[in-house]
């Protein structure tokens, strides 16, 4: 039995990975889940901050319309978070998708990604959040650390994709 503490990532084409808790890849066909009804529960963001949220950061997967309009950030580096910032970036008003490690997703996806990223549809920041600020309670910035250095970006909707816990 293999712990998946993790991540999953691939596609049904391309086969998946699966980094377990001891930081082994094993690559397949197919990956089957038997942990049970609630036993994986989105990872939450951890960043300076987070206690004054009362909305506007979301950990399940959304769709175009909650981001129309909106300044939005999308935090994690595997497929679905490159999914979620695809999908924000036809309707937001400014999408930048935050990767702490280095993007995990096929070659098409990466592809897309770097396509929407040349129209400037969407900008990708490797860096992490380091701290979330709120204006009565809803999210109003966030900053990004990278490099050693901080950077504001105003945000209304932090979209999280950071894997999956037990």
């Amino acid at each position: 039995m293999i712990r998946c503490s993790k991540s999953i990532w691939g596609s049904l084409d391309g086969g998946f990975n699966v980094e377990t808790d001891t930081g082994e890849t094993i690559t397949g066909a197919a990956v089957i889940y038997a942990g049970g009804p609630g036993a994986l529960q989105p990872q939450p963001l951890i960043a300076a901050g987070m206690e004054r949220l009362k909305g506007g950061v979301s950990y399940a997967r959304s769709d175009a319309i909650a981001a129309a309009g909106k300044r939005v950030a999308v935090f994690g580096d595997g497929e679905a978070a490159i999914d979620q910032a695809l999908e924000a970036a036809r309707a937001a008003r400014s999408v930048s998708l935050i990767h702490a490690a280095p993007l995990r997703a096929a070659g098409a996806r990466i592809a897309d990604l770097n396509r929407a990223a040349a129209a400037r549809r969407l900008t990708v920041i490797q860096g992490d959040v380091a701290e979330v600020h709120a204006n009565e309670g809803r999210l109003s910035r966030i900053d990004v650390a990278a490099n050693g250095a901080r950077q504001g970006h105003d945000v209304d909707l932090l979209l999280v994709q950071a894997g999956l816990r037990y």
